[in-house]
């Protein structure tokens, strides 16, 4: 155990590396130099404008007390539709005027009896009517359709069965494109046009396949799409709205992520190269695809839009270890070879105390992992931090992982191991479906081989080990502490993290209940089986100390789920620390995160240092 002045430092080690403001959910605002984005330089996400010229940016919304989840900008390029919450996921809808924000904010109106259950694709051609998913409370129904934002006025497209969001609108009519998600695995998408009686389907497959549309407008009858129908990695397509045939565009033997269509047809592709962001530039028959120049990192997302000069810009989020997502541009009236991207909004930070450090990728007991290792000498014997990553479809990638928590552990001299056990996205399909139906099954039985394997790295062997997770990195964490206990594991800490399976999926909203029977194993397993998979029931004398945090308005894991097993493990001897956070599953204001994970930073280095 530490000194006091130790575990402090660790703490502020932390903030340091944290102490950067990101962007995300980058949108064009029409026909102007301006952009549109979430971030979190003030005390929570809120909505800011920034100019891509004078590089001039301003807040549209100041809430103290609710996160910007969305939000979509009208054709008048003033307009804009906001979705917000307190992390409970039960959103609230405002509207803003971009020229004069943030004065003026003001609740939306919804006709009493409804309530917004999602947002959409945005505002229908030429009107103030936005395609969102809303909940008849009267009828329980959910409905996909518009809501005009300044009357209140509800017109329902379908209501008919099945929960269809709206995720494309056509240019200059009133078409959608709806989505509908069977599992996490499995989803379709469907054309609805005001003529139709119903939805038509268009993507037909057998077994489980994925589709996403590239752009939330559709502007002819081609419809670009990511797809993994028939293919063991995603790849882009375009659907033809009148035949419902399908075409090709890119595949290859990596996932496409995300995409934007430029002028000539072309596209511009981001494929997920082990972990890290390539750029191809296709033309429309996907012919000599050609790469294009992007600094090394994570590309989190993407847009393109016109100026009012009519010249085309691109934009993406670029994340790397040392820095969340920032902002670049570009212009694509050219041919796009050597491109220079220009950051848009300089993220404040503080003097970091170490270099930041990139990590390696290896392969430890078979699970393929990125490595970040101490700037110590080669020969120096390190502890190390086991990092599962939630999802559990989801990938650990070379980006700012949990707000810099990696390069924190670092600066103190611990090493991270973050695997991509079975169930990860970007290794393929058939490696994603491993653990549907089998949580507690492969992915321990692979992290218990991981485990394995540093033991006979010279570099950590002897070493401490601490788990850390978050959601369902979490229960991953808490069921190989539960199976090695304190002589192989040293400290755990855990975040919204199931510990009780045979309880969890009774206490989750109606509407999720049999998703998740059939996605954890319920469907398939006896009651003994889950209960002998699960951590709470595991959970003995043995166990290693613990550090489980929880959001209090959390939907998707009740917080009950670690307070439980909090009360459990004190009543079996074990030392265990609870924190019910304010936030919901995920953190979102800024002193959630910061004292969170400066709270794990300091407990990892006392228990392991």
């Amino acid at each position: 155990m530490k000194a006091s002045g130790s575990v402090e430092n660790a703490a502020e080690t932390y903030l340091r590396f944290a102490d950067i403001a990101y962007q995300r959910s980058f949108t064009h605002v029409p026909r102007t130099w301006q952009v549109c984005y979430v971030a979190n330089e003030l005390s929570q996400p809120d909505l800011w404008l920034v100019d891509l010229r004078t590089k001039a940016r301003r807040p549209i919304t100041q809430f103290k007390d609710r996160s910007v989840r969305a939000f979509w900008i009208a054709d008048d390029a003033r307009t804009v539709a906001i979705q917000a919450d307190v992390g409970d996921e039960r959103p609230s809808l405002y509207l803003a005027d971009l020229h004069d924000a943030p004065s003026g904010l003001r609740a939306a109106p919804l006709p009493d009896g409804f309530r917004l259950v999602a947002g959409g694709a945005g505002f229908l051609s030429g009107t103030y009517r936005l395609a969102l998913m809303l909940a008849n409370n009267q009828t329980g129904t959910i409905a996909a359709g518009s809501l005009n934002v300044l009357t209140g006025k509800v017109e329902v497209s379908w209501d008919r069965g099945g929960a269809l969001v709206p995720v494309a609108i056509a240019a200059g009519g009133e078409a959608l494109i709806l989505r509908g998600a069977a599992s996490n695995l499995d989803s379709n998408l469907y054309f609805l046009d005001p003529g139709l009686s119903q939805p038509r389907l268009l993507t037909p497959h057998t077994g489980e396949c994925r589709s996403e549309v590239v752009d939330r407008i559709f502007s002819d009858s081609l419809l670009p799409v990511i797809t993994d129908i028939d293919a063991e990695f995603s790849y882009l397509a375009e659907i033809d709205l009148h035949s419902g045939s399908t075409t090709t565009v890119l595949r290859v033997d990596q996932d496409v992520e995300s995409a934007v269509r430029l002028s000539g047809g072309r596209f511009l592709c981001s494929v997920n190269e082990a972990g890290y962001s390539g750029l191809l530039l296709c033309d429309p028959h996907g012919r000599h695809p050609a790469k294009v120049d992007v600094p090394r990192g994570v590309i989190t997302e993407m847009f393109s839009g016109t100026t009012p000069e009519g010249r085309q810009l691109i934009g993406l989020g670029l994340a790397t270890p040392g820095h969340p997502p920032d902002l670049l541009v570009a212009m694509a009236d050219h041919e796009l070879g050597a491109v220079d991207w220009a950051p848009v909004v300089a993220s404040r930070r503080s003097p970091t105390p170490r270099p930041v450090i990139w990590p390696e990728s290896v392969e430890l007991g078979g699970v393929p992992c990125l490595l970040y290792r101490p700037d110590q000498a080669p020969s120096a014997h390190v502890p190390v931090l086991i990092s599962f990553h939630g999802g559990p479809e989801a990938q650990e990638r070379p980006a700012f992982s949990y707000n810099g928590l990696y390069q924190a552990l670092l600066a103190h001299g611990i090493a991270v191991v973050a695997p991509n056990v079975s169930g990860s996205t970007g290794h393929g399909k058939s490696y994603r479906k491993r653990i549907y139906g089998d949580w507690g099954g492969i992915d321990a039985r692979e992290a218990t081989a991981l485990l394995d394997a540093l033991d006979e790295l010279p570099w950590c062997a002897g070493t401490t080990r601490g788990l850390f997770g978050v959601s369902y990195g979490g229960f991953l964490a808490l069921t190989l502490a539960a199976l090695q206990g304190r002589r192989r594991v040293h400290a755990v800490a855990v975040l919204n993290a199931p510990s009780d399976l045979v309880t969890l999926v009774d206490e989750l909203p109606p509407a999720w209940r049999t998703f998740a029977a059939r996605w954890i194993g319920h469907s398939k397993r006896s009651a003994a089986e889950i209960a002998a998979r699960s951590p709470f029931q595991m959970l003995g004398p043995e166990f290693p100390p613990l550090l489980l945090v929880h959001g209090g308005f959390d939907a998707r894991v009740p917080a009950t789920q670690s307070v439980r097993l909090h009360e459990k493990a004190t009543g079996a001897g074990v030392r265990s620390q609870l924190v019910v956070a304010d936030g919901g599953h995920g953190l979102t204001r800024n002193e959630e995160w910061r004292s969170t994970f400066s709270t794990t930073a300091a407990y990892f280095v006392d228990h392991l240092v």
